[in-house]
């Protein structure tokens, strides 16, 4: 799939954005210059589609098979893995949408539904956004800024599934050489090197796995 990059106005330091509708990135370098291809990573995913109104999904895993050095996850879908990306009422959702909705659940996030005013697709806060109420959404469709009423976080994946909050024990494993992520987005159970555990010791220091997902996946939005 071909990018359609479109100028999306300008941010408040005075530089241009474009964004591209077609891979839901950003096309424009540091300096705000048009790219001709936008920046998304994984573009060959969005020629192959799963279209979730059809699909009986009856399980939904989500694993890093180590997030220290790859935050893309594999998503499997009823046992199996998909490659591409998901669609559900002519809306399309990525990987982020799924780590977005993971910051949502372990930060235990109050969720409201938000629209676009400009493009009028369900918006989802994913990265630092998906546990961080805000005023101002970036639209991941369209690429336009619009205001909502109140500071909120929005995540279509609410709309579709029934997801629970995660909850987390008391122990801590040493992530020094290897981190696994396995999210059972359905039964609300994340396992980390397959246990179930609250804190992780990296580099001799301590970190509550919440605080560190939500530093490792800030980005990913």
């Amino acid at each position: 799939m071909k990018c359609n990059v479109e100028y999306t106005g300008k941010l408040r330091s005075g530089k241009p954005q474009y964004f591209c509708t077609t891979h839901k990135s950003l096309s424009c370098d540091s300096k705000g210059n048009r790219l001709d291809e936008c920046l998304c990573l994984n573009k060959d995913s969005f020629n192959k589609i799963l279209n979730l109104n059809e699909e009986k999904v009856d399980s939904l895993i989500l694993e890093f098979a180590d997030i220290l050095t790859n935050q893309i996850p594999d998503i499997y879908i009823n046992g199996k893995i998909h490659e591409g990306v998901f669609s559900h009422n002519d809306e399309i959702l990525t990987y982020k949408d799924f780590t977005g909705i993971l910051l949502v659940r372990i930060n235990h996030i109050k969720l409201e539904k938000e629209v676009c005013k400009r493009c009028h697709k369900f918006h989802s806060d994913n990265g630092e956004f998906a546990y961080r109420p805000h005023l101002i959404h970036f639209c991941n469709y369209c690429g336009h800024k619009f205001r909502a009423k109140t500071a909120n976080i929005s995540h279509k994946l609410d709309e579709i599934f029934t997801i629970p909050d995660i909850n987390f024990s008391q122990e801590t494993i040493n992530i020094d050489n290897k981190c696994n992520i396995k999210y059972d987005l359905f039964k609300g159970t994340l396992l980390v090197n397959d246990k179930n555990i609250g804190k992780v010791k990296i580099n001799s220091k301590l970190i509550d796995i919440k605080d560190f997902l939500n530093n490792i996946l800030k980005n990913e939005y």
